[in-house]
């Protein structure tokens, strides 16, 4: 399997001279090429949403992705968003209550994000994530259900 989790930028040469609609077909024009090399060996595809920034905006491929698993009703293409866990009610959330077993959790708080200007996941935040990811591939029937460990 391949999952694939970029928030997409407008920075580098390969997309800088997209803007508006034509920004967001050339994404989806990438993600369907990624997701045609991955069917040649019959690779199924996870697409990731990452949590809003601290601005509170989604990332430039949030909803490119999200679109994408209704152009593939075998099922081979996925999408899971990130903000249940990450970004509640699409909100930028940096810190959180959190169990004693889960990573920098500190008398029941922990960082979900790093703190000013960065957006990181802290370990809090990456374990979640990849619990989420982990659950997502579980509930697909791509990872069997003892492969997920919450300890």
């Amino acid at each position: 399997m391949l999952v694939v989790d970029h928030g997409g930028n407008a920075f580098t040469e390969c997309i800088a001279d997209h803007v508006g609609a034509d920004y967001y077909e050339k994404y989806r024009i990438d993600a369907e090429y990624a997701i045609g090399l991955a069917a040649q060996t019959d690779t199924r595809v996870l697409f990731v949403a990452q949590p809003v920034s601290r601005t509170e905006k989604s990332v430039g491929t949030h909803y490119v992705f999200a679109g994408l698993p209704e152009s593939f009703p075998d099922g081979s293409v996925r999408h899971v968003s990130t903000w249940p866990v990450l970004s509640p009610d699409g909100r930028f959330v940096q810190e959180s209550t959190c169990a004693v077993h889960e990573p920098g959790c500190v008398d029941g708080s922990g960082f979900l994000r790093s703190l000013p200007p960065g957006g990181h996941l802290e370990p809090l935040g990456a374990w979640r994530y990849a619990l989420l990811v982990a659950d997502e591939l579980v509930t697909a029937g791509w990872l069997p259900e003892d492969a997920v460990s919450r300890d």
